[in-house]
């Protein structure tokens, strides 16, 4: 939480992880993009850019299949 005077701003760390793969499919860098961002439609938003920004830049976008966990880690 970030205070600027009387006011207080409150923002949350929002993030997407890219995987980068070779042409076999080998997986061979992974990269976080973060940014604080104050709402999670502002999060959504941000995530959007990242993609539209790598897509841009000409690399195909797939969105992994979600796996839920209970790991902590």
């Amino acid at each position: 939480m970030e205070s600027k005077g009387s006011a207080e701003v409150t923002v949350q760390l929002c993030g997407v992880m890219v995987t980068y793969f070779n042409a076999a499919g080998d997986p061979t860098e992974q990269r976080w993009f973060t940014s604080d961002q104050p709402t999670l439609a502002a999060c959504q938003t941000y995530q959007d850019g990242v993609i539209a920004d790598l897509k841009r830049q000409g690399y195909r976008v797939e969105k992994a299949p979600v796996e839920i966990s209970d790991d902590v880690n």
